[in-house]
């Protein structure tokens, strides 16, 4: 903290003990300028924090910073500026590369591990994945829209024509199996939103 008051930035080099990952200690500057009302050299520590995991996601760097931010933050209002910052930096990078992180080949991965030990990561990064409705392939592409299943509720994303026939993969078709989800387009436009 002395050398960003003196130099207006820090960097890993100068750290004492150099052992410490990268991304560790912007998590920790990032806590130590929290608790002296630093702004700017918490977000600072922000966007070096950001940058550092988007790259070492694949390394026990991005377990180790992400299990000090839950640790820190560990029953703290998420509305909360300081807690959600750090949560969302991290959340957003295991959101993006979870096909990869909880592969079922990877059962006994150090991140995996953490996962289980921090029940509101756990809960976080589900909440994260369950409000992945709508998929990057289809951003651009008008023709897609949003419709609610009227058996099972579940929300999806179909480019339906008015003329063609559609059936959606409905939850509930072995609980109530005499009603069918297939409908003609015209008829899904009820259910679209």
């Amino acid at each position: 903290m002395l050398y960003y008051l003196y130099h207006n930035d820090y960097s890993h080099n100068v750290v004492d003990p150099p052992d410490i990952t990268e991304a560790l200690l912007h998590v920790r500057v990032y806590l130590i300028a929290d608790k002296h009302f630093i702004r700017h050299l918490r977000e600072t520590a922000a966007k070096k924090l950001a940058a550092a995991v988007g790259t070492s996601w694949k390394t026990d760097a991005f377990t180790e910073a992400v299990a000090e931010v839950y640790a820190f933050t560990n029953g703290m209002d998420r509305d909360k500026d300081f807690a959600h910052k750090l949560r969302t930096i991290v959340l957003n990078v295991a959101r993006q590369k979870a096909a990869t992180l909880f592969a079922p080949g990877e059962k006994d991965s150090k991140f995996q591990e953490m996962a289980r030990s921090a029940p509101e990561f756990a809960l976080d990064i589900a909440k994260a994945l369950v409000s992945q409705t709508w998929p990057p392939q289809y951003q651009l592409e008008p023709r897609y829209r949003r419709y609610r299943c009227p058996r099972c509720t579940v929300t999806f994303y179909a480019a339906i024509n008015d003329n063609d026939s559609y059936e959606h993969s409905c939850l509930m078709a072995h609980v109530l199996p005499g009603k069918s989800s297939h409908y003609r387009g015209s008829a899904w436009r009820l259910y679209s939103y």
